[in-house]
């Protein structure tokens, strides 16, 4: 059984976000004009380096958004995408949005098994709310399996990349300060006739230009067993980096 997630720190990505009739469709076709104002504003289609297309309405298998590109993107929604020496890249963005939480993970699984085996480079879920630490460390090791990056631009990220194009959608409540980082668990309780085990995957996410690290430790009122190695975790993470940490 999965528990409800719980914070560490602030709660960066639970803030009210009404799209009203921009939800579904609509906040796709936004995010698509978002995007070619980020690499236009960057002057990457004057030479056509970069290739924007936005898929069919149905059957699209996830990818809403394919982005190919002949060179390094420095800065779309915040990330750095490399080219890495390739002679070109491919990234899918695949675009959801709620006004009830956090986004399922089955609304998100069947796109990144569909993304397999098809050239792609990174995969990137642009949301105006944002997943759970168990959907997030699915998809990353999905992603990861498939030889590909995943990227998750979040409700707190694309809020600000929103702010700096002066492109807003629908009523958002900010946050009244600054966020460095979030981290956020969830415990999944597993049991059988004999005994009875946890895991807990701990979501972390850098929204700083600085590199940060930590240690990842548990207690418990409870006579549990540490099935690690090592007292701690070490978690180390680059400006903008996020992973999500099973124990």
């Amino acid at each position: 059984m999965l528990s409800q997630v719980f914070c560490v720190t602030e709660n960066a990505t639970g803030q009210p976000w009404k799209l009203g009739d921009m939800l579904g469709h609509p906040f796709e076709d936004f995010i698509v004009n978002a995007t070619y104002q980020i690499i236009y504003n960057a002057e990457y289609l004057q030479d056509k380096q970069v290739n924007i297309r936005q898929t069919p309405g149905s059957n699209d298998g996830g990818k809403d958004i394919i982005i190919t590109s002949r060179v390094t993107i420095p800065d779309l929604f915040g990330f750095e995408f490399p080219i890495n020496g390739k002679v070109e890249q491919k990234i899918v963005i695949e675009c959801k949005s709620s006004e009830n939480g956090a986004i399922d993970y089955n609304k998100l699984s069947g796109g990144i098994q569909r993304a397999k085996n098809q050239g792609i480079d990174a995969y990137v879920v642009i949301t105006n709310t944002t997943v759970v630490p168990y959907c997030y460390y699915q998809l990353q090791e999905s992603a990861a399996q498939y030889g590909m990056r995943f990227v998750l631009i979040d409700q707190y990220i694309l809020a600000k990349e929103l702010t700096k194009i002066n492109c807003p959608v629908g009523n958002y409540i900010p946050l009244r300060q600054d966020v460095r980082r979030e981290i956020k668990y969830q415990v999944l309780t597993n049991s059988d006739t004999i005994h009875r085990n946890c895991e807990a995957y701990f979501l972390v996410r850098n929204y700083s230009i600085n590199d940060i690290l930590f240690h990842i430790s548990l207690v418990s009122n409870r006579n549990w067993q540490w099935e690690c190695a090592c007292d701690s975790i070490p978690v180390a993470l680059g400006p903008h980096e996020s992973t999500c940490v099973k124990i």
